[in-house]
């Protein structure tokens, strides 16, 4: 289990790593991808925004944490090589 009793699974399929969470969309936390902002719910057109996050601190950070992971599954694949 995640941070706030969320459960997270990774799935891969080829090169493309999928991260899924199970938790209340409409009371977890999302980053709006055109304006930068942290909404509460689902507010916006999935495809505008990124989450469902724990908190809207995670919420905020969801492009350095999006390049965080990238980087990590990009090592783990130069290392597969």
């Amino acid at each position: 289990m995640g941070a706030a009793g969320f459960l997270v699974s990774t799935a891969e399929w080829g090169h493309n790593r999928v991260m899924t969470t199970t938790a209340d969309p409409d009371s977890s936390w999302y980053y709006d991808l055109k304006t930068g902002e942290v909404t509460q719910g689902r507010q916006r057109s999935w495809t505008r925004r990124m989450g469902p996050y724990p908190t809207a601190e995670a919420a905020s950070r969801a492009l350095e944490t999006a390049r965080e992971r990238n980087e990590a599954w990009d090592a783990e694949d130069a290392e597969d090589d």
